[in-house]
């Protein structure tokens, strides 16, 4: 068995299938879900055979570490970028401080970006990691409680729509082309395989919670929005109104739409609530209710982490606001040939050997790249450093009208 001594840099390289459960048992373990059951097993094939899956095998065959990743297309702003979703990553218990989730860490951005992607993105179960290699918070979300007696729409703010149910088993069939085809340009939006949507309704099915979905449908009978939701336990109700419903998944093609279902939802009848979980802060509900306190907004918390790993073709693949250029410097330690000084302006991005005005670590960067936060904000934290003018530039250039969100967890 390998030791610290023996192996001091750990190898890491692509699992073939055959070590994929033993990758899933690793993570299982990591994050304190395993052992990984036949029927667990048999829900995550599809992801795993989708996906990229690195590890360190030790000498003995020793599965040590993990790190998943596949291909999505990430929405920026005035674009789309190829990116790769990270998820699955775990080290064993017994194999820690050996180094290797650095070393899973940085094979992965490097294998990543010898695939093409421009980008990195992933949802961090401990904020304190991810940051260490080059990842920065691009986006939030937050948690929408809504009192549905009290939850009634300003006149006229919610489209006139037909409204249709499907079954979850014709959801996953139909949705992953809805989605795509009303998916806005909000920033941060990602693509989702078809293996994402069976897995999203399975995990529900799974622990005997129903499962409902309601879609709108257009006068030329297409379907422009759809809401998927569920129910909490009903063992212990002594009050049928207890109930709480809680969405899963609400998406429209635009915001008049986007009401139109939440108006249907606030008539569900026997339900108190309705619980939305990783809802963008910035929700157009607020704004058309006739009692905002309706609805409440509560548990912010970090969405996307997002990782440069191309940092002139990812910054030139987005548009910029009307500003006066700035030239930014970046430092990135594990993929040097970012480093460099850029000039951003309206017109596009180039490197340039003039005098940084601006200077940055890449994760601050990627931070503020779908306009979630500004170079102002952190520079009030000590994270950048610039002059008041700079940074003003700077945050017309990165600004977007609306925040970037994503909701879709994975």
């Amino acid at each position: 068995m390998s030791t610290p001594n023996d192996n001091p840099v750990p190898t890491v390289r692509v699992l073939p299938e055959t070590l994929h459960r033993a990758a899933a048992e690793v993570f299982g373990g990591a994050y304190l879900i395993g052992p990984v059951t036949d029927q667990m097993w048999e829900r995550s094939l599809p992801m795993y055979r989708a996906s990229l899956v690195q590890g360190i095998v030790e000498d003995d065959g020793v599965v040590g570490g993990v790190a998943r990743s596949w291909e999505v297309e990430l929405d920026v702003p005035g674009g789309r970028v190829p990116a790769a979703a990270v998820s699955s990553v775990g080290v064993r218990a017994d194999r820690r401080r050996r180094g290797y989730l650095r070393a899973l860490m940085q094979a992965q951005l490097q294998t990543t970006r010898d695939n093409g992607a421009l980008v990195a993105v992933l949802r961090a179960t401990e904020a304190s990691i991810y940051s260490r290699f080059g990842y920065g918070v691009a986006s939030t979300y937050a948690t929408l409680k809504v009192t549905r007696r009290r939850a009634v729409l300003r006149p006229g703010a919610a489209a006139e729509r037909r409204l249709k149910m499907i079954t979850p088993e014709a959801a996953v069939r139909e949705l992953p082309a809805v989605y795509e085809r009303i998916r806005t340009a909000r920033p941060g939006t990602v693509s989702r395989p078809s293996w994402w949507w069976a897995g999203m309704v399975d995990r529900h099915l799974h622990k005997d919670r129903p499962v409902w979905v309601l879609c709108t449908v257009d006068d030329d009978d297409q379907v422009d929005g759809f809401l998927l939701y569920t129910v909490n336990n009903r063992d212990g109700w002594d009050d049928p109104q207890q109930a709480v419903v809680e969405v899963l998944d609400l998406r429209a093609v635009d915001e008049r739409v986007e009401l139109a279902l939440w108006q249907a939802a606030f008539g569900i009848d026997l339900s108190e609530h309705l619980l939305a979980h990783g809802r963008p802060l910035d929700p157009v509900l607020d704004l058309a209710l006739v009692d905002p306190r309706a609805a409440v907004t509560t548990d912010v918390e970090d969405e996307t982490w997002l990782r440069l790993l191309d940092v002139p073709a990812a910054l030139s693949a987005r548009s910029y606001g009307a500003g006066e250029p700035v030239v930014i410097g970046v430092d990135d330690q594990l993929m040097p040939d970012n480093s460099g000084r850029y000039r951003v302006s309206t017109d596009g991005v180039q490197r340039t050997d003039a005098e940084a005005e601006l200077h940055c670590e890449v994760g601050e960067l990627a931070a503020v790249y779908l306009g979630g936060t500004s170079f102002t904000q952190l520079a009030a934290a000590g994270r950048v450093r610039g002059s008041s003018e700079v940074l003003a530039r700077a945050d017309a250039l990165f600004g977007t009208p609306r925040l970037p969100w994503s909701g879709t967890y994975y």
